[in-house]
């Protein structure tokens, strides 16, 4: 049974046997070919990265979801694989950045191949994977088409950024620029073709780069494959685990959760919390997931949704752990401090230092309301870093986001632990 996977995102499989033809007929053996598509654009894939990052039981941020990716496309476990490399071609970049965005994920991936894929800058995830490449660590090989599509930045540019993030300037007019198992390379477009479009108007020119674009996976993209398949089996050691140490300090909020060290019932709603990283709302408090907190807290969709969430992850916690928290969370901010307090498991601000944890929850007053108004604020502590602690909150900026405060912050009120020791 072979074991070494290529993972093809927004290719249908008519494009697959492509690849597979090509493979083969590069003597490369043992490579399971696995090519699938979502109908969209690249949000449809960050959507299904976080659907499966809410499974993962790991507790760190982001959490890493590459087994669920696996499970969920019936393939075989990732301890099964010797090799994963990742093929986007199109939106399925959104798919690669989403997993390198966890420092786990991004050690299981042996590396990448991009077929005119990557728009608008690159998370630095793909930077730091950019730079593993280039010292031989990972595979990344980028192949692009060089017309603007107008609309968003083009692969170009998104290649260049990928370049610079390993310390290679790219030339100018050059096809190819390259070091370690870093690939950029280039596949002009037709001159003439582009000069008789453009003389016929701008519907015209868009139409060009959509053929331009179908051709960097149909006719470019399999004996790309194929090559850079061919170079990562040729490197001379091969890709290598990057070193441990180097990875936590890429994720310093994974380097701080230690889920072993806390009551079973904390480390689950830290894990609960850190798998919606990322959930952004629609406008009007909505979405698929913020939907949830407020159904699961009673109260209209569209409410604010911080507190909801907050028992939203409570209940998951229960669920994966079986015990039962000493609160049951309240739609109200405050609200969870009042629980707190009933329960006596409430530590004031000026304690918390001391005294907090990971998988506490922290209430704050509101910015511009008195304290005294009924309306507040609230998070997961999952961290305690420097003279602070990080947060997952809900109902900030898009979403739900991790947030660093000071112990000293004016809004902090104070918090408490879900277990009771």
């Amino acid at each position: 049974m072979s074991k070494k996977l290529l993972l093809c995102a927004h290719v249908a499989e008519p494009r697959g046997a492509d690849l597979r033809r090509a493979i083969a007929s590069a003597g490369l053996s043992g490579w399971t070919v696995h090519a699938f598509v979502r109908p969209g654009l690249s949000r449809i894939y960050r959507a299904l990265a976080h659907a499966l990052r809410r499974r993962s039981l790991v507790a760190a941020s982001p959490a890493p979801f590459l087994p669920q990716l696996l499970e969920y496309l019936h393939l075989a476990p990732i301890k099964h694989w010797e090799r994963v490399v990742i093929a986007t071609y199109s939106a399925g970049y959104a798919l690669l950045e989403e997993l390198v965005a966890s420092p786990i994920d991004r050690r299981a991936i042996t590396g990448w191949i991009a077929i005119d894929s990557g728009y608008a800058g690159a998370d630095a995830g793909v930077h730091a994977l950019a730079r593993t490449a280039a010292e031989g660590k990972r595979l990344v090989w980028c192949g692009y088409t060089d017309l603007d599509p107008v609309a968003y930045a083009s692969t170009a540019a998104y290649a260049a950024e990928l370049l610079r993030a390993a310390g290679i300037e790219p030339t100018s007019g050059r096809l190819v620029e390259a070091r370690g198992l870093l690939r950029a390379e280039r596949w002009p477009h037709d001159a003439a073709a582009l000069a008789a479009a453009q003389r016929a108007g701008s519907a015209a020119v868009a139409a060009l780069w959509r053929r331009e674009h179908r051709a960097a996976l149909e006719v470019h993209g399999p004996s790309f494959v194929a090559r850079a398949l061919a170079a990562l089996e040729g490197a001379p050691t091969g890709p290598v685990q990057e070193d441990l140490e180097a990875d936590a300090a890429d994720d310093r909020v994974h380097r701080n959760v230690k889920p072993e060290n806390l009551h079973p019932l904390s480390a689950a709603l830290v894990a609960a919390a850190l798998r919606d990283v990322g959930v952004q709302e629609l406008p009007g408090n909505r979405g698929e997931r913020i939907d949830d907190y407020n159904r699961t807290a009673r109260v209209a969709l569209g409410s604010d949704y911080c507190a909801p969430a907050i028992m939203t992850w409570i209940r998951e916690a229960e669920q994966m752990t079986g015990l039962r928290s000493a609160i049951p969370g309240s739609p109200a901010a405050k609200g969870i401090e009042a629980q707190f307090r009933r329960a006596s498991l409430w530590v004031k601000a000026s304690k918390l230092r001391e005294h907090a944890a990971p998988g506490w929850i922290a209430v704050f007053n509101r910015a511009g309301l008195p304290p005294e108004d009924w309306r507040g604020h609230t998070g997961v502590l999952v961290a305690k870093e420097g003279d602070g602690f990080v947060c997952v909150e809900a109902n900030v900026g898009v979403g739900v986001e991790q947030r660093w405060h000071a112990w000293s912050d004016p809004l902090l009120r104070g918090a408490g632990r879900i277990d009771t020791g």
